[in-house]
């Protein structure tokens, strides 16, 4: 685990060493998600949409391949609780 110490900035702000950003592959202007943690703050790559829609259409079409077809809707009316009751 590599910790830096940084300076908070007048208007709040730190900089990222290049060493975290050159391991998640950031570039200025990226959007990051910042998340409060009870033991500090987690700072995370914000996900690419289009590489999210291309896993999601290749899981589907892996899905397809398994005979494994989901359509909207399946589940309505299906009650959780009715699903797991003793």
């Amino acid at each position: 685990m590599v910790s830096v110490k940084k300076n908070l900035g007048k208007k709040r702000q730190i900089y990222l060493p290049k060493i975290f950003t050159d391991q998640f592959g950031l570039e200025p202007g990226d959007n990051v998600f910042i998340t409060l943690q009870t033991d500090g703050i987690l700072i995370s790559k914000r996900p690419n949409i289009d590489n999210i829609k291309e896993y999601l259409t290749e899981l589907s079409e892996k899905r397809k391949k398994q005979g494994i077809v989901a359509n909207l809707g399946d589940l309505k009316g299906v009650s959780l609780e009715d699903e797991f009751e003793d």
